[in-house]
């Protein structure tokens, strides 16, 4: 049996609609799926999760630090100590670099992270700024620890303090 020209235009149209759909919600679920991938929200969240990785490997960083220096590095040289040997007192005599590149020093906003020791020199505070980029703000990103080198040595149990906020 041959089709006629009627037959012919109605499978057109109907062959026509069927790709128009699928190329209307293909289309529509690649915008919609890259708008969810790309939106603020999850950039952020991906930021916030680079953070609360990046402080507990610098803590371990420090730690391999104050096993090797017998201390932890001071408040003036910072973070610092861990990438290149510095020349500011007390120069450890045994060092070994623990990182590498200045670039892990600072976190997902470009801003570096806070290195923060304790008075008697054996526990430290890390800090991101956050989001906003301002230290001491509600959306700071906080990791503390006792070092379990130096608290063995002076009789304490080792352990982390404060998980990340």
């Amino acid at each position: 049996m041959k089709a006629s020209a009627s037959d012919k235009s109605r499978f057109f149209s109907w062959k026509t609609l069927v790709v128009v759909w699928a190329v209307f919600l293909g289309g529509g679920a690649i915008l919609v799926g890259g708008s969810i991938v790309q939106s603020p929200a999850a950039v952020e969240a991906g930021r916030i999760g680079s953070v609360r990785a990046s402080l507990p490997a610098l803590t371990s960083a420090l730690r391999l630090y104050a096993m090797k220096a017998d201390r932890l590095p001071t408040a003036e040289q910072g973070l610092a100590a861990l990438v290149e040997k510095l020349v500011v007192e007390p120069v450890p005599q045994s060092w070994a670099q623990q990182l590498t590149g200045f670039d892990v020093l600072k976190g997902p906003w470009d801003t570096e992270y806070v290195y923060t020791l304790s008075q008697d020199g054996e526990d430290f505070q890390l800090d991101s700024g956050g989001p906003d980029r301002l230290d001491q703000t509600d959306d700071d990103i906080t990791w503390s620890n006792v070092t379990p080198a130096l608290s063995r040595r002076h009789g304490q149990d080792a352990h982390a303090t404060v998980p990340i906020t």
